[in-house]
């Protein structure tokens, strides 16, 4: 899902001193560095979509789900149970809180509804069977819980910073590193670009905790797909040249050196074709 990340504006903490890229920043420069200099040199701006706006409400339900503790006792049907309500009433709070209906209206509602449906239903899968093995509601809770939302990873030395959606730690030095899309595994399949990010999360994660991931998940919370890349090293060495590639490219401010990705998929949909196809801006 292209979400727009809390890293976006990666400077914010840092300075001017501390120039930091994000992904979501990485895999826009490999897209188009046109319109990655647009966005984030020209500062342009950008209209909100919604499905910007509903990633980030589908991505707020679940960080806040886990921050959730059941009551002790609880049967299983009743853990499952108050689970999904607390999943939806989180949904209609955020939903609300983003003022998504007045802003695009409620006919994608049923679907956002239907992805948290599926996110629940991911969750109940790997449930079931600590269940079936510890007969113990909280144990199979407690055990597909994440070891951290939203964690927030820097690595200074390469320039990049980010945050991963979930951090799964089936036992010590056992880590998966999970992210969560709103869109289809069929509709919108993971690109080249895409992967990078992926692995810029696992370079992160590495460098802030010195464990290295076994793999990414992505969780496409539409159709309730699961898509899993196995960590290589070869991958996070390319990987790390890749960025260290773009962050030199990206120092520059001039125009000239940000040329513009006439084979980019997107490009007749981009927010700044008209700025591009016309004349350019003064800088």
């Amino acid at each position: 899902m292209p979400k727009k990340e809390k890293d976006d504006d990666p400077n914010e903490k840092h300075g001017p001193h501390k120039r930091l890229l994000s992904p979501t920043q990485i895999t826009s420069y490999l897209a188009c560095p046109r319109k990655w200099y647009y966005e984030y040199v020209m500062k342009l701006p950008v209209p909100e979509k919604f499905a910007l706006v509903r990633g980030s409400v589908v991505h707020s339900v679940c960080e806040e789900f886990f921050r959730w503790k059941p009551a002790p006792g609880w049967s299983y049907d009743e853990l499952v149970e108050n689970m999904s309500q607390l999943a939806h009433s989180l949904l209609k709070d955020f939903w609300a809180d983003a003022k998504v209906t007045d802003k695009f209206g409620d006919d994608r509602w049923e679907e956002t509804e239907a992805m948290i449906d599926r996110f629940l239903q991911l969750r109940r899968w790997k449930m079931e069977a600590l269940y079936d093995k510890y007969k113990d509601s909280s144990k199979a809770w407690h055990f597909t819980k994440p070891k951290f939302r939203e964690l927030h990873v820097v690595d200074d030395e390469l320039g990049v910073q980010g945050y991963i959606d979930a951090v799964i730690e089936n036992e010590p030095g056992d880590v998966v590193l999970v992210d969560y899309k709103t869109s289809s595994l069929y509709r919108h399949s993971i690109s080249e670009e895409h992967e990078v990010q992926l692995y810029i999360y696992a370079l992160l994660y590495e460098k802030e905790t010195g464990v290295r991931p076994r793999y990414v998940s992505v969780e496409y919370l539409l159709y309730g797909q699961t898509a899993n890349y196995p960590i290589r090293p070869h991958i996070l060495d390319e990987t790390r040249k890749l960025v260290q590639d773009i962050k030199a490219k990206t120092e520059s401010k001039e125009i000239s050196d940000y040329p513009a990705n006439t084979e980019y998929k997107f490009c007749a949909w981009c927010d700044f074709r008209s700025t591009c196809q016309g004349k350019e801006p003064v800088h």
